[in-house]
């Protein structure tokens, strides 16, 4: 087996995971100037994607759990 790989080390996932979470609300502002009305369409954006994601993973669980059917 190998030693360190992210199937064995759980801690690593999550925290490469989080890394890539951060990265992107870092990129998300900083495209700030090329926003038009950046302070009103910015929060708005960023809420709206965020409640995007959450309902599609919510979506998945359902579907994984209660609709497919496992062989």
């Amino acid at each position: 087996a190998q030693v360190g790989t992210v199937v064995e080390n759980p801690l690593l996932a999550s925290v490469c995971a989080t890394a890539f979470a951060y990265e992107g609300w870092i990129i998300a502002t900083a495209i700030n100037a090329e926003i038009k009305d950046s302070k009103k369409n910015l929060p708005k954006a960023l809420i709206i994607g965020g409640i995007i994601i959450a309902a599609v993973y919510i979506f998945y669980y359902i579907v994984k759990e209660f609709i497919v059917i496992e062989l």
